[in-house]
């Protein structure tokens, strides 16, 4: 283990273990990198809803829009 990383210790039933332990197995990962996975794609899932309800927000605000040429346009970009 590298100075960078740590340990974190998690209770688990024994059936929850024997689930997450097939699932590792069924992907080729350990246990380990199987929950990290897991626990990681779920705060990414969070952030992204957090964004989308901010956006949607905006959105409701002023229902402005813009195409893809229009929006190139605006920020000078040229394709």
């Amino acid at each position: 283990m590298s100075k960078s990383e740590s340990t974190m210790t998690i209770r688990l039933s024994s059936k929850d273990k024997k689930i997450i332990k097939e699932f590792a197995d069924f992907y080729n990962v350990s246990s380990s990198q199987f929950i990290r996975d897991a626990v990681m794609e779920k705060i990414e899932d969070s952030y992204d809803l957090a964004a989308y309800e901010t956006a949607m927000k905006e959105f409701e605000e002023d229902k402005t829009t813009y195409s893809f040429d229009e929006a190139m346009e605006e920020l000078g970009i040229e394709i």
